[in-house]
């Protein structure tokens, strides 16, 4: 496993998607263990909009903190949003 990782989700329809491919592409071409995903039919920024694709997405990223945490307790675990921002807690890693 690289020391370096990095995670993206980006929104199929969202003006910086074709940005963040090239960024994912160069960073996997220099060595970092990369992971982006292409939502279908998201905008920017979806990860905020309270849709069930928002919190899977969510899912995922923490789910990538807690694959690379050194620290079996350190990643973050969702709770329910407060207004427009997403809202975390510390909590335990869940099982892959």
């Amino acid at each position: 496993m690289s020391l370096l990782a990095w995670s993206g989700a980006v929104g199929e329809c969202e003006v910086i998607r074709d940005d963040s491919i090239r960024v994912a592409a160069k960073a996997e071409a220099d060595g970092v263990d990369v992971t982006l995903e292409v939502w279908p039919g998201q905008v920017y920024v979806f990860q905020v909009r309270e849709l069930p694709e928002s919190r899977e997405a969510i899912e995922h990223i923490a789910d990538f903190m807690c694959r690379r945490s050194q620290e079996p307790l350190s990643p973050l675990s969702l709770c329910r949003p407060l207004r427009s921002n997403t809202c975390f807690q510390r909590g335990p890693c869940r099982s892959a």
